[in-house]
């Protein structure tokens, strides 16, 4: 699988990655190392592999640095995320 990592950005508030232009399916592994301490809410975005160019999967998850985000990716499909630190009551 090749794809290119189109864009990422990360401070105190927010992160966010997307992947763009995959050139045929395949498993992408997102390590979030870059995170830093804390808990973090990811909510990704990712086109269903079975489904029509416009049928995208939203999900949300709790992760941390030592999280590693398996995204499932279609031929010419794409995944975006964005990460929120979790607040503490």
């Amino acid at each position: 699988m090749h794809c290119s990592i189109s864009g990422f950005t990360r401070n105190d508030q927010a992160a966010a990655a997307d992947v763009l232009a995959v050139t045929r399916p395949g498993d992408l592994i997102l390590p979030l190392k870059f995170l830093g301490n804390g808990k973090w809410t990811v909510r990704s975005f990712v086109d269903r592999i079975d489904g029509k160019p416009a049928d995208i999967i939203e999900s949300s998850q709790s992760v941390d640095a030592s999280t590693v985000l398996p995204v499932k990716l279609s031929s010419a499909g794409g995944f975006a995320a964005e990460l929120t630190p979790t607040k503490v009551n």
